[in-house]
């Protein structure tokens, strides 16, 4: 048993050589076609051309065995361009070159085969004619197989009417005895190879309807789990959008509570009467906010940076300005520095109550104006203040930067006690309070970001200008810088001209 296994075992092996061998001339093409169609053509012209090569072998040596040597040498042709059509498939990877090759030294054989019989067309020349035209309609497709058929017909015309057949025998006479009888053999081969062309015929377009059914089957079931899919997609898109929209009015609403705690344009107007403010978020609501407390002849203001920005900054902004709120009206606090000591206490006090440690504070710059005096004081945590004035050597304007103690308001490692700066202003003074939302902005023809040297610059030049104008093209400045970039974080720019 183990040797009978053994040799089927080698049996399979050898069938699996002999087929990789008889694969070799088409392997190539095979691989690089993608069409079931393109390959099924591609096999039945190297197939057909192995079997007629073997037919055609058998049948040239019986015909020689019985001295009709004139059809001999026209079978030697057609086997010869059969040995061809493995080499066109390999080397120029082309089945149209090589069916359109055999069909067309095919129907010049046909021609010469017709005129082995004395010109007569009998049904092997008919058979062969129908074999011919069969392959050419089948490999080569309906424009180059109604060709061939025309030229195949047109022969069969010809050798048909006495008077043609005349002229295109070219002289050339054989004696009945050498003539090859139509005699089965010979009809053999031609009714084989319809046989095998109609087969495969067959076996493609079954095998195709097959594969199309199967594809279409599959494309119903994607279909219908497309369907399925696009239901629950459907839902979950449902149910998206109206979490979307409660998040965007739960946002839109903070947004409202967030603007009660921001002074009015109306407060900032009477408090402040020749100013600007220019602020713009990032988003909805923002981690930036501006300040203002008046009492009696003083008047308090600052802009804040808090850490982040969107909502979470915003929550943190409210527990800013409510620590400052404090400052001003719980503790009757003027003085800047000390309103930053306070509220970096109560900030610290405010984030301190949970089980959760938060070091998030804010960068900010106070000021108070005695609006008596001009007399303004200054304090601030990283951000700086930036004093505007006609008092260069020249009488130009320039812009003196006062700069604030480096440390946040909230937790910090090493805190210490706030510094007081005092100006005195006068007439046609700037003050400029701002985040660093307009300074880190990305933008320009190279993509950088503004920086301050370029935002002292555009101060400078705006100087001079009303302070309603000076706005428009700080504004119009910003938007032209960011161009289509997105906005990195959160502006917010105060301005008093004195």
């Amino acid at each position: 048993m183990q040797l009978e296994m053994n040799r089927k075992g080698s049996k399979t092996s050898y069938s699996f050589a002999l087929t990789k061998i008889l694969a070799w001339p088409i392997r190539d093409l095979i691989k690089s076609q993608s069409d079931y169609f393109e390959q099924a053509k591609t096999r039945l012209v190297y197939n057909f051309s192995l079997f007629f090569l073997a037919l055609q072998s058998i049948y040239t040596i019986h015909i020689t065995a019985n001295s009709f040597y004139y059809q001999a040498k026209l079978s030697v042709i057609i086997i010869v361009s059969s040995m061809l059509i493995p080499i066109i498939l390999k080397y120029k990877k082309s089945y149209i070159g090589a069916g359109t090759m055999f069909a067309i030294v095919h129907a010049i054989l046909l021609m010469a085969n017709i005129i082995g019989f004395n010109g007569e067309v009998n049904i092997l020349a008919v058979a062969w004619a129908t074999v011919n035209f069969l392959y050419a309609f089948f490999v080569l497709g309906i424009r180059i197989g109604a060709i061939i058929f025309f030229v195949d017909f047109m022969i069969l015309a010809i050798y048909s009417i006495e008077y043609t057949r005349e002229i295109f025998r070219f002289g050339i006479y054989f004696n009945p005895s050498e003539i090859l009888p139509v005699d089965l053999p010979g009809l053999m081969i031609p009714f084989a190879f319809m046989l095998y062309i109609s087969a495969q015929f067959l076996k493609v377009n079954t095998t195709a309807e097959t594969a199309l059914n199967n594809e279409k089957q599959k494309v119903d079931e994607g279909l219908a789990e497309l369907k399925v899919t696009h239901g629950k997609l459907k839902e979950s898109n449902d149910v998206m959008t109206e979490q979307s929209k409660e998040i965007m009015d739960s946002i839109t609403y903070a947004k409202r509570i967030q603007e009660s705690f921001l002074p009015s344009e109306e407060v900032l107007a009477a408090s402040l009467p020749n100013s600007y403010l220019f602020y713009k978020p990032k988003d909805i609501v923002a981690g930036d906010f501006y300040w203002l407390e008046q009492t009696g002849d003083y008047v308090v203001f600052a802009v804040a940076d808090c850490t982040g920005h969107g909502v979470p900054g915003a929550m943190v902004s409210m527990i800013c300005s409510d620590a400052l709120h404090r400052c001003v009206k719980e503790y009757n606090i003027t003085s800047p520095n000390e309103i930053l000591n306070k509220s970096r206490e109560l900030v610290i006090q405010a984030f301190g109550r949970g089980t959760t440690e938060i070091k998030d504070g804010m960068d900010i710059s106070v000021c108070t104006l005695n609006t008596k005096t001009l007399k303004l004081q200054f304090a601030g945590a990283n951000n700086p203040l930036y004093h505007i004035t006609n008092a260069g050597n020249d009488g130009s304007t320039i812009v003196n930067e006062v700069k604030g103690d480096k440390q946040p308001i909230g937790v910090f490692e090493r805190p210490k006690p706030f510094e007081n700066h005092t100006l005195q202003l006068n007439k046609g003074d700037g003050i400029v309070l701002f985040s660093d939302g307009f300074v880190d902005q990305f933008g320009g023809e190279k993509g950088k970001k503004y920086k301050s040297r370029n935002f002292k610059k555009l101060l400078t030049s705006i100087h001079k200008h009303s302070i309603n104008t000076q706005k428009a093209i700080l504004e119009k400045e910003f938007e032209s810088w960011k161009g289509e970039l997105e906005q990195v974080d959160d502006v917010c720019v105060m301005s008093l001209k004195v």
